[in-house]
This record gives C-alpha cells, structure tokens and sequence, in this order.
C-alpha cells in the first residue's frame, strides 16, 4: 500500500475502523501507520481472541459475529503476514457481508513506509515520525516489548545498550559481516579458510537456482536476514514450491525496518547454498555455539540445541567462563538437563575473541561437527535488544560488559 492510497482512504472514510490482528503486526506496525495516518482505530477483532480483551491505548476486541453486523458501514485492515492466512481472513469478512477490506499486513506497511522515506517530505516525516525516524521507532518499541522507557541517555542494561549503539556505532565495516554471503571471506582472513562453511552457488533469485549442480543434501539461506534458513535432507523430495514461497518472500522483506539493525540496510538481498553439515549421531539437530563478545573478550556461552529439527523445540542454555552454568534465560527455555561443553570450548573462545576483537559488543556463533569447527555467524543485536533477559540482573551485568566510550567512528546523534 502506497502512501497516496492511505491518506486517499482517511479523507473519504467516515465509517468505523478495525484492525483484523491482534498480533505482533496489528498492535504496532499497523496500528502505529493508522494512527499516524489520522485514523481513529474503534476496536480489534481476531478469530482467537474473545470480545472485551484490552489490546493497546484502551481499545478493545469485539468478536467476529459483532463486527459483521456493521457490514459495509466498517473499514477492515486486515494485519496477518501470511498471504494464505490473509485471504482467508477476507474470504471470511466477505462471506458475512464485510465490504471494505484492506490488506495491513507487514510487507503492505513496509511499502507505505519505504513510500514515505522516499519522498523525503519534511511534513511527512514528522507526521510518521514514530515510524520513519530510528530513534523514535526503537524508543516506542523497546517500552512496548521491555515494559519500560528506554534510556538512551544513561543505558544500563544489556538490550538498553544495544539500541545505543543501533543508533551510534556505524562502522561500515559491520554491513559486510551481517552479510551471510560477504562475511565468509571476512573469517577467512582472519581465522582462516578451513573454518567457512563451503558455499555452493550464490543467486539474485530463486528461480537462478539450478537444483541439478546441487547434492543431494544443502542448505538455502538468504544473505540479508535472519531465520530464511531452508534445509534440504533430501533433493528427491525437496519441496521446491515451498521453498520458493519462503525466500521469495525473504527477499522482499526490508530486514533493517524489524528492528532497525542499520548493517542490514546496506547489505544486497540474494541466496546462497550451503554444504549441508551432517553430525553422524543426529538426535534432533545440531548444536549452536554462541560466544557473547565484549571488546574482544567472550564474556559469556550460549549453546542452542534443536536449531535445525522442526519436529524439536528449541533450548537456549548460558554459561560463563567458567564453564559453568549459570541461570538465565532470553526467549526460550533451557534444556531440562544441561547441555555438555563442546570438545573445542577454548578454541572457539579464542577464534571469536580474535573475530571481535575492537568491537564493542558482537556476538559470534559456531557449529562443532566430529570435533571441527565451523564459523556460523556474527550478530550486532542479539534478538534485536529486545526480548526480556531473565532474570533482570543478567540484563544489567551484560549491559556492563558493554563500554561504549570505546566505540570508534560512531554516528552523529540524531
């Protein structure tokens, strides 16, 4: 959705408003561009929430059956990401009588505001400043996540921190060793070679990929994101439908506007194809070896299990340097017994130190296979600063590890 056709809406609508979701994208995203816009949002409605459910700035839920009865008399935007889920969600508003249906979720948000950026309009600006303006986005979304202000003058805490220095630290630099593609000539240089998953082919779309010169077994991933991981077990059955739909729509996702991570801005949206790592004893998946880096030391080791097996649910375990577990938590919960060290503990410590080193806080993640090691990523922003640290004074003591007076060639403050 353009932004010509948004404020073409809020001029000649004078009914009531609804957002259809109340997820993660209709009480920010799309409720943020609403209400920048000038409309008043009446209430939410969404198939799995009851009516009478406050959902954000006292505005409630009505239930499917009440918003039906307004008819043609109700605008819906409907805010649900995934086009299946959209177009049922239409099929079902128009089936009961609902008219004026609007498509709100991320990528039709990502378009009004990647159209309001590009205009450059000083009114425009100030009018979605909530959305446009970095500072202003991470503020308003770091209370809505974190349950408190974020303090960009005096930040303490680990994720306060990391939002600091999205807006401070831009060395250009950093663009390259976000991109999955680029950084593995940057870890050659500095650790060597034999530590680089071997890339197969590298590709402007989907499509360019020639499946043929492909084994039987690799990984699809693309360079500019996190999470468009597709792993390919077995070529003969690969669903290359499903894939498709999965990294095309990777590749039209603007990664920097989720989080406001600036490297990603930069960074040029292709895939890439992976040597498949196969662990001889598959028990759900492959270890993720996470060194927390502060200045060139790695303070703290994370270790996720199950990150390649969908049929397993992901356990996220903390240690210090020590090697001792310690008790913490960030999103997911820890294994119910406590996973062991890798054979190559003090190895991989040193290889990240030596990767991080001058960098204010970065955190670098290995894969262990038959006691080889392999470099997986480098990440600035640990969940994007702002999933809740567990319990609270984990977040304080990683927040001072982080000393951001030895941050070199940061950005203006804006």
């Amino acid at each position: 959705m353009k932004y010509d056709e948004l404020n073409g809406l809020k001029t000649n609508w004078k009914g009531k408003v609804c957002i259809f979701g109340a997820g993660g994208t209709g009480t920010t995203w799309a409720y943020d561009l609403l209400t920048s816009a000038g409309f008043s949002i009446h209430f939410f409605c969404d198939n799995g929430k009851k009516e009478g459910v406050p959902v954000i700035d006292g505005i409630y839920t009505i239930s499917p059956d009440t918003l039906y009865t307004y008819q043609d008399k109700v605008a819906v935007f409907v805010a649900i990401d995934n086009p299946h889920h959209q177009q049922s969600i239409k099929n079902q508003l128009e089936k009961n009588g609902v008219s004026h249906i609007f498509n709100l979720g991320y990528f039709s948000v990502q378009e009004c505001i990647e159209d309001l950026m590009d205009r450059k309009d000083e009114a425009l600006n100030k009018q979605f400043q909530c959305l446009l303006d970095d500072t202003d986005f991470l503020c308003k979304k770091f209370e809505r996540m974190m349950g408190y202000p974020l303090d960009l003058e005096n930040p303490k805490t680990f994720n306060e921190k990391l939002q600091w220095l999205k807006i401070h630290d831009h060395k250009p630099e950093y663009v390259k060793m976000v991109d999955k593609y680029e950084v593995k000539n940057y870890i050659a240089s500095k650790i060597g070679e034999e530590y680089v998953i071997p890339t197969l082919g590298v590709y402007e779309r989907f499509d360019d990929i020639d499946f043929e010169k492909l084994p039987s077994k690799f990984v699809l991933k693309c360079t500019h994101d996190s999470g468009s991981v597709i792993v390919c077990r077995d070529k003969e059955t690969f669903d290359k439908e499903a894939a498709k739909e999965t990294l095309d729509s990777a590749l039209d996702r603007n990664f920097y506007l989720l989080a406001r991570e600036w490297p990603y801005k930069e960074v040029p949206r292709r895939i890439i194809a992976e040597e498949y790592l196969e662990k001889l004893d598959v028990q759900g998946g492959i270890e993720d070896y996470k060194y927390f880096c502060f200045s060139g030391k790695a303070k703290i080791l994370l270790i996720a299990q199950s990150r390649m097996d969908d049929a397993h649910e992901t356990t996220t375990d903390f240690f210090n340097e020590k090697q001792e577990h310690i008790e913490m938590k960030s999103e997911h919960e820890n294994a119910a017994v406590p996973p062991k060290m890798p054979q190559n503990y003090q190895k991989m410590k040193e290889l990240a130190e030596n990767i991080s080193a001058g960098i204010a806080h970065v955190r670098v993640d290995f894969y262990e296979l038959d006691g080889k090691i392999y470099f997986g990523e480098m990440t600035f922003f640990h969940q994007g600063g702002f999933v809740p640290i567990e319990p609270y004074e984990r977040d304080l003591e990683l927040g001072g590890f982080i000393q951001l007076g030895n941050c070199e060639n940061t950005a203006e403050w804006r």
